[in-house]
């Protein structure tokens, strides 16, 4: 598996040394169904596809504006009743200029 993010020039941390600086992060959610998650994220969103691994799929990457989504098929979650329901989100996706939802 890999993720990926590109650096550009560091700014110098409070010692004086250079820290590389985190242009991206492609966080990798799980789904039970990747063809259905392609159609959505394509057709919906607006993303493009880059790749899938197997057939059937079981890893895809999208990505738009940018940013790339990397998705893993796996079971369904068995339940936790010691998780809150709020604790199930995985990103948020701030988003410029969005106007109406479907803009997006």
């Amino acid at each position: 598996m890999f993720s990926v993010f590109a650096l550009q020039r560091p700014e110098p941390r409070d010692s004086g040394t250079l820290a590389p600086m985190v242009r991206q992060i492609a966080p990798q959610f799980f789904t039970t169904d990747i063809p259905g998650t392609l159609a959505y994220y394509k057709n919906k969103l607006g993303f493009e596809c880059l790749g899938t691994w197997q057939d059937p799929p079981v890893y895809a990457i999208l990505a738009r504006d940018r940013h790339s989504i990397h998705f893993r098929c796996a079971m369904p979650p068995t339940a936790n009743p010691d998780k809150y329901a709020d604790e199930l989100l995985d990103a948020y996706l701030y988003v410029e200029d969005h106007g109406t939802p479907a803009s997006l």
